[in-house]
């Protein structure tokens, strides 16, 4: 298993998951931090979320 940094465009970094490789890791990052909705619309409360209409990648650490 490999420690996974999820970075969301514009918003940063979100959190890290642990997976074997880069597809399992983004599935993981949408399963722990996919959120339905639009940013636009989100409760600033709520940045550390991927939404929809978010563009994310993940970087092994």
């Amino acid at each position: 298993m490999h420690e996974w940094q999820i970075h969301v465009t514009g918003v940063g970094c979100i959190g890290t998951v642990h997976e074997r490789n880069d597809t399992l890791a983004r599935c993981a990052a949408l399963s722990r931090y996919g959120e339905d909705g639009l940013r636009a619309n989100a409760d600033a409360r709520m940045s550390k979320r991927i939404y929809e209409d978010d563009e994310f990648s993940v970087a092994k650490l």
